[in-house]
């Protein structure tokens, strides 16, 4: 094994790796519904819910 083989082999490691997360991520995402419908819903609940410092004008 010269070097440019081992070099070859941690390049597509590291390419299979961050490739292997993305997907992860993606599928996890999608399971938990943030790429769905309703998936901007969390963010205004939490919106509604900072109301309770009012503002008096």
């Amino acid at each position: 094994m010269d070097q440019s083989t081992i070099k070859e082999f941690f390049a597509y490691g590291s390419l299979s790796l961050m490739v292997g997360g993305a997907i992860w991520v993606l599928l996890i995402t999608i399971r938990d519904g943030y790429w769905g419908r309703h998936g901007e819903d969390v963010k205004y609940q939490i919106f509604n819910d900072d109301e309770t410092v009012e503002r008096k004008s």
